[in-house]
């Protein structure tokens, strides 16, 4: 008789010398309506013919829509939008490696922009894996996702505070329990999805109830204009990234920080980084801006 693999991964789950990880499988309902307050959401995910949103172009669009409460609990999928658009020029070689998207598989091809104006339109926030990247492209090419709340499954969950080391979703997916075969925009949808529903290992919180908490925050970009080029190695070490300028960006060194270090922030710039009396800029940012080129 053929072993049952569900009997077979249960012996090895319960022996404690095996982690047994299983296939994704798609779901329609995630849990059972318990009577709380219900919004809606849009999981979402691009393939694009390269990095540079300025100069590329996107070739897929994955959406999921779904319920979800204000306690982070996922309840029933509702629709799932994936289509196809032309680029207009041919797709990179390295790009259909990674995707398995062909020119023969856009072509003529175009993304219904009614169609997802209605797939988004009364959703309460929009959600992606590396939101910044994303978020850029779609607003781009779909202006109405600039009036969008955006929050982040990779930065707004502290997955490595869970013990899960690499942001990277394929890797989140491991330490979380599932395999999926990646980089197709739907499927990254659904494996994203999965991973917010499932309790973190460590504090067994729902990843989607922090991401929404840290979504829902309104943090500042500090900026430190001007700072003498021997601080760049301190503001590195201190959190600050560079942002090097052009198409209209600010040319210099930045840090994201909450409302309570903000002006802690702003004195230790002037106190330990400006050699003469600086006002460094300082941006407000909430989701409806996070993760956009306006900030």
């Amino acid at each position: 008789m053929k072993p049952d693999p569900t009997e077979l991964a249960h012996i090895l789950d319960t022996d404690g010398n095996f982690r047994v990880i299983r296939r994704l499988e798609e779901r329609s309902r995630y849990n059972d309506d318990d009577g709380s307050e219900k919004f809606l959401g849009i999981y979402l995910d691009v393939e694009c013919t390269g990095l540079d949103y300025a100069r590329e172009s996107i070739i897929e669009l994955g959406m999921i829509r779904f319920e979800y409460s204000r306690e982070g609990k996922i309840f029933r999928v509702l629709e799932t939008f994936d289509e196809y658009e032309d680029p207009g020029v041919p797709i990179p070689p390295f790009i259909t490696a990674l995707t398995g998207i062909t020119d023969e598989m856009v072509d003529g091809k175009r993304i219904d922009d009614g169609a997802v104006k209605a797939f988004i339109e009364d959703a309460s926030i929009v959600i992606a894996h590396n939101a910044g990247f994303d978020r850029k492209f779609m607003e781009k090419r779909f202006p109405m996702f600039a009036g969008k709340s955006w929050g982040c499954s990779q930065r707004e969950v502290p997955w490595d505070e869970e013990g899960i080391e690499s942001f990277k979703l394929e890797y989140i997916a491991y330490r979380m329990g599932f395999f999926y075969e990646g980089h197709r925009a739907d499927i990254d949808c659904r494996a994203g999805l999965e991973a917010l529903s499932r309790p973190l290992p460590r504090s067994n919180q729902l990843p989607l109830a922090i991401l929404l908490e840290n979504a829902g925050k309104t943090t500042y970009l500090i900026w430190a204009i001007g700072s003498p080029y021997e601080t760049k190695d301190i503001l590195r070490e201190r959190g600050y990234r560079w942002s090097p300028g052009g198409d209209g960006r600010l040319k210099s060194w930045y840090k994201e920080v909450d409302s309570d270090d903000k002006d802690a922030e702003i004195k230790y710039l002037k106190d330990e980084i400006y050699v003469k009396a600086v006002e460094p800029r300082v941006d407000k940012v909430t989701a409806l801006e996070r993760y956009s080129d306006r900030v």
